[in-house]
Formats: structure tokens, sequence, C-alpha cells
């Protein structure tokens, strides 16, 4: 429940900033490092913690043309609402 929580917190957040215009350049999102080997696993995951933060480091480099209020996982942008993601 609390994955759901945070892309409706990311969304309400972007439509709190877009209301405000002196802010315009500021984008909200949200993402999924997926499944890490890290202490908190027991290294146990499919991905390296520097594969896992490549995309909200991704996030920090996009350009104004992408939409906020997403939730990302792979550089992509997902369908929360219909996909199954394992976290």
């Amino acid at each position: 429940m609390s994955k759901v929580a945070l892309c409706a917190a990311t969304m309400i957040q972007q439509k709190l900033i877009d209301m405000d215009k002196s802010r315009e350049n500021i984008k909200i999102s949200s993402a999924t490092p997926g499944y890490c080997k890290t202490d908190m696993t027991g290294q146990n995951g499919e991905f390296t913690a520097e594969e896992g933060a490549d995309t909200p480091v991704f996030l920090t480099q996009v350009d104004n043309s992408v939409v906020g209020g997403q939730f990302w996982s792979d550089r992509k942008v997902c369908d929360w609402h219909n996909e199954i993601f394992i976290w």
C-alpha cells in the first residue's frame, strides 16, 4: 500500500507545483530502484545498488519536456495502476 501512496503523493505534489507559475521548471517524480542486492535484502536481489540508482540519477538529468507526477522504472514511465511490480 505504501507504493500506491507514494505514487499518489507524487501526482498531488506535481499538481501543487504546477499551480505556482514561478516554479514552472520543477518536476516531481518517483522511481523504483527494483530489487537490489544490499545489506537490507540480505544481498538477495536482481540488481546491484549502482544499477538500482540508474533511474533516479537519470531523472535528475532529464530536460523540461518530461512530464512530472509520474512513477518510473528502468528509465520508463510506468502505468502503476495496471502493471505488476515486484519491489
